[in-house]
């Protein structure tokens, strides 16, 4: 009988033992079962974030801009006012910090985040390119074009032929010709002296359709 005892007492001293064991590893399978559901309800929230801040600062943007020229000489400047220049300043700060948290993400992350921050350097760089050296100026005798997308132009007003809105992209688009066209963005300061200018000029103008109000 003592023999028999002692076995069931290590046996139950055994089950014990085991208990908490087998209660880790059942708490260990259900949180890596539910790490692919909270990744996927951050990401969602991420997005939804990213989409509420994109929307807000649009908004605010288009409020920014000045609808008179400033006036330089004798040249009438339509431009990207200061609060575009700096929304951009600030992406820049990000994309910054986007690209040290990736080069400190995991090895399997690495190449995704690293692609993710290419992709946002890129459309940075196109609306510093955009905001920072797009201008028009013009005066009794013409638009004095200046891009970083094309050479500069000068289109005397008797070359312009038509003026139309494309809603899709927000400008307006001025047509000439045999000297390409002029595109002018919904949030350039000074856009309606120019529009203003046009009119008095003869030329219809449609109206535009701002996405963000």
């Amino acid at each position: 009988m003592r023999h028999g005892t002692c076995f069931h007492r290590r046996l139950s001293t055994h089950h014990a033992g085991a208990a908490p064991h087998s209660a880790v590893a059942e708490l260990e399978v259900v949180r890596r079962r539910s790490r692919p559901e909270m990744n996927s309800a951050i990401q969602g929230l991420s997005a939804g974030l990213a989409a509420a801040a994109a929307g807000i600062a649009t908004s605010y943007l288009l409020r920014s801009v000045r609808p008179d020229a400033r006036q330089e000489g004798s040249l009438t400047v339509v431009e990207y006012g200061r609060p575009m220049k700096l929304f951009v300043l600030v992406v820049w700060l990000f994309v910054a910090g986007a690209a040290v948290a990736a080069a400190f993400a995991s090895e399997h992350d690495r190449i995704i985040a690293f692609c993710t921050v290419a992709g946002f350097f890129l459309l940075i760089l196109s609306l510093h390119l955009e905001f920072f050296h797009v201008s028009i100026r013009y005066d009794t005798d013409g638009l004095h074009t200046s891009s970083p997308w094309r050479r500069n132009r000068f289109v005397p007003w008797s070359a312009i032929t038509g003026i139309r809105f494309s809603s899709a992209l927000q400008w307006y688009v001025l047509s000439t010709s045999g000297l390409g066209h002029v595109r002018l963005h919904l949030y350039l300061s000074g856009l309606q002296s120019l529009l203003n200018e046009l009119a008095s000029r003869g030329f219809s103008i449609p109206v535009a359709t701002p996405k963000h109000k």
